[in-house]
């Protein structure tokens, strides 16, 4: 991603020196056909140093804000991954809690009502953890 816009900054950079070559060029032979007059010359001057500040401030400008903008997009995708690899592993953890317990509850429920020997004691173990205040039977 920021080999991209290194390149696209290089570009960038590589057209504004371009047009500021081109205008500097065209200013000198702009002078070379106009020296008539020194206020002509002094017009060219500025106008050439002008439309280079306002080049350049703008090569600068764009630069700046690709980078921001690359920057935020870049930020965003990262907070949005991240969230959702978190909520993903909080829903496996939690599914896979709920398969244990419901396991163990079913393996636990199997052997306490599965074996005659220890009904009596087991079940009313299970249903003394599981019995109303007033003491009536839930199961």
């Amino acid at each position: 991603m920021f080999i991209v816009v290194f390149l696209v900054v290089v570009v960038v950079v590589a057209v504004a020196v371009v047009v500021v070559v081109i205008i500097i060029v065209v200013a000198v032979l702009v002078l070379l056909v106009v020296v008539v007059d020194v206020v002509v010359v002094v017009v060219v001057v500025v106008f050439v140093v002008v439309v280079s500040i306002v080049v350049v401030v703008v090569v600068v400008v764009v630069i700046v804000v690709v980078c921001v903008v690359v920057v935020v997009v870049v930020v965003v995708v990262v907070i949005f991954v991240v969230v959702v690899v978190v909520v993903l592993v909080v829903v496996v953890v939690v599914v896979f809690v709920v398969v244990v317990v419901a396991v163990v509850y079913c393996l636990l429920r199997l052997l306490l009502f599965s074996s005659p020997s220890s009904s009596s004691s087991s079940s009313s173990l299970l249903f003394l953890s599981s019995s109303s205040p007033s003491g009536s039977l839930l199961w």
